[in-house]
């Protein structure tokens, strides 16, 4: 449960960082509120994770695993 909660939270994390993209400066609407409720869902997502495990454990698989995706997005 763990692995998947972290990889759902990168995975929120890193779109969200597409759709700050999109948003152009908040100009966007849609792709400003779609950043908000990533990030929102990302870290409710990490918040998830850490129940049971250390925070540190949890910072480093998540933020590794959004620095794959991101890079991945371009």
């Amino acid at each position: 449960m763990f692995l998947l909660t972290v990889i759902l939270a990168a995975l929120a994390y890193s779109f969200g960082g597409y759709f700050m993209k999109l948003s152009n400066g908040f100009s966007h609407l849609g792709s400003t509120l779609m950043v908000f409720l990533l990030f929102i869902t990302g870290a409710a997502l990490q918040i998830w994770a850490m129940r049971n495990e250390q925070m540190t454990i949890t910072y480093i698989v998540v933020l590794g695993l959004e620095a794959v995706v991101a890079f991945g997005l371009g």
